[in-house]
């Protein structure tokens, strides 16, 4: 019994981890002669801060303030922004902010690579020449990429995802959508918020539950492809072009 009431006593902001990082924070400034004292003074390097109805310790050499987080919010994705401001710019078809835009990318980078072995005069625009680099450029992941260890992370996740979804869904999401810069995103995209219908809000949360089957999920009927490590997020995987779509 005591267990089952420690379960909805549970403070997620505050783990074990947590409090072993105030204990190392902590034991980093003791001062052998007065470890009370010194626990108690100005130097201690984490405070406990109340927030939004949680208690949490935070600490200045491993936490980020408000004021230094917010530039990063007004951040979105330059690259993807310029690529499609070129193909607006040139009127190329199939090529909007809603279209499916790997599929765009995949056919220029074809088209050059047509080009490149017939030897044949170049003549894609500057916006398919930069839709076929985008394509190529994220065809080739980098020598140090581990795929079995990615595999390793995806069947963790797998393994774990119904107890974390039950977790979301009855604990997280409250709180999280009580902070208000999270509800005026939801208010601003109005997917999860009126005057959006029932229906348009379970097609929000189908298109993420699809995301993370399509990133997750290997082909189980392709036997060749069930046996490679994280195949679905390898170029060409479904995973890869959901992500680079996102």
């Amino acid at each position: 019994m005591d267990g089952f009431k420690s379960f909805f006593t549970f403070d997620p902001l505050n783990l074990p981890s947590s409090r072993r990082l105030l204990h190392l924070l902590e034991s980093s400034n003791v001062d052998n002669s007065d470890t009370q004292q010194h626990q108690s003074s100005s130097k201690l390097p984490v405070e406990v801060r109340s927030k939004l109805g949680q208690t949490v310790y935070w600490s200045s050499q491993h936490h980020y303030s408000a004021e230094e987080l917010e530039p990063y919010r007004q951040i979105g994705d330059e690259e993807m922004d310029g690529l499609l401001e070129l193909c607006a710019a040139e009127g190329i078809p199939g090529a909007g902010r809603f279209d499916d835009i790997v599929r765009i990318s995949a056919e220029a980078a074809q088209q050059l690579e047509e080009s490149n072995i017939s030897c044949r005069e170049d003549s894609m625009s500057p916006a398919r020449h930069a839709l076929a680099d985008f394509y190529m450029r994220y065809s080739s992941p980098p020598s140090f990429v581990d795929w079995s260890q990615l595999q390793r992370g995806i069947d963790v996740f797998v393994t774990y995802a119904p107890a974390a979804g039950t977790s979301l869904y009855y604990r997280s999401l409250v709180g999280g959508f009580s902070i208000p810069k999270i509800t005026e995103v939801l208010f601003a995209t109005r997917y999860l918020a009126p005057p959006s219908p029932p229906e348009k809000v379970r097609e929000r949360l189908m298109d993420t539950g699809g995301f993370l089957a399509a990133c997750m999920m290997s082909n189980e009927d392709d036997e060749k492809d069930s046996q490679v490590p994280a195949a679905a997020i390898r170029p060409g995987g479904q995973g890869w072009a959901a992500e680079l779509q996102v």
